[in-house]
């Protein structure tokens, strides 16, 4: 009777911890703020001059897989150092573009927001406008030639 038992025992826990993990993991999930994902290449961005990029961000809740497009600028400024901002102005959210020239910043290159004229420099500082402080960073680190982004965003500091 004992052996019988003993063996149903463990064929229960057998088959019970793989559907246990499978139930629960997902609520287990990481603290940390998602996962790491490559957005581009050193290789791909040009030194001193702004680069938007699009990538998919896949992202696993509980059991179901959504994809949403996202997009950054990338700055390096010396090819060995980059810099990820979110692509939204910090006044309302609007999205802003690299102007190579204008009348904003006396002809120099800068980031534009249009909706409430808000300039910002290659750096992310405010130079003119509304918003009320830096351009938000993205979290980003440089492994070998890829260009990294965590789904943090570090707000800019005024």
């Amino acid at each position: 009777k004992y052996g019988i038992g003993g063996i149903a025992g463990l064929i229960v826990a057998a088959l019970a911890a793989p559907l246990a993990r499978y139930f629960f993991s997902p609520a287990l999930g990481s603290a940390e703020g998602g996962e790491w994902m490559v957005i581009a290449r050193t290789t791909e961005i040009p030194v001193g001059k702004p680069m938007r990029v699009e990538y998919e961000q896949r992202k696993k809740d509980s059991w179901i897989v959504g994809t949403r497009r996202k997009a950054a600028w990338i700055v390096t400024q010396d090819g060995q150092n980059f810099t990820v901002f979110d692509p939204h102005c910090t006044h309302l959210g609007c999205p802003y573009t690299w102007m190579e020239t204008g009348e904003w910043n006396k002809g120099q290159p800068h980031f534009h927001s249009p909706c409430h004229n808000g300039i910002f420099a290659i750096d992310g500082t405010v130079i003119s406008g509304p918003p009320p402080r830096p351009l938000d960073r993205v979290m980003s680190k440089v492994e070998g030639d890829a260009i990294m982004v965590k789904d943090v965003v570090i707000l800019g500091r005024a």
